[in-house]
């Protein structure tokens, strides 16, 4: 099982780069009306979209039955160790889950959500924002949590370092100190 959200949201600041949410409405809580579904960021693909928000898919592979027991209608075989891809889409008005893997088949067709937004929430933080990919699912881990330009850093304050030294040689040769002697 999951973690507390706290404990969902840290390790994926620390671990991905950033924070991902699905946010879905909770109208039995009045206080927060609101439920926060942690998402891995490494499975989370943002784009740019021009007349329907900005969509996002999402990605993840899981067992038949996991799927089973969110989509029971899903044509799978129970009690396998087979893995299978998920693709989910959300906009601001539709949302989508399909089977990737067994002829493409929905799980969940093209639907309005109706929350008028969309309800993925990315909040990047100071990581590098690696990913998964078919050829890679756990070795992009080692360029996670850590800045973009950590590798170099040291050697960009070296630089700038000696650049600032060599400035500071050069504009004494064009401007040197004026020595005046007196006896």
């Amino acid at each position: 099982g999951r973690g507390s959200y706290q404990y969902e949201s840290a390790f994926q600041s620390a671990n991905r780069g950033a924070m991902c949410d699905l946010v879905v409405p909770d109208l039995e809580n009045e206080e927060f009306p609101w439920q926060l579904h942690p998402l891995d960021w490494a499975n989370v693909y943002p784009t740019l979209g021009f007349d329907s928000g900005r969509p996002i898919l999402i990605k993840t592979r899981s067992y038949a039955d996991e799927i089973l027991a969110d989509y029971p209608n899903a044509q799978l075989k129970p009690h396998t160790d087979t893995t299978y891809d998920l693709i989910i889409y959300y906009d601001d008005v539709w949302c989508a889950t399909m089977l990737a893997d067994s002829g493409k088949q929905w799980l969940k067709p093209p639907t309005k959500h109706g929350y008028g937004f969309n309800p993925i929430v990315v909040t990047p933080v100071n990581g590098n924002p690696a990913r998964s990919t078919p050829w890679d699912t756990t070795e992009f881990t080692a360029f996670i949590g850590t800045p973009l330009l950590d590798p170099v850093v040291n050697w960009i304050k070296e630089f700038n370092k000696a650049l600032s030294q060599s400035y500071s040689h050069h504009a004494k040769g064009f401007s040197p100190p004026l020595l005046i002697y007196f006896d």
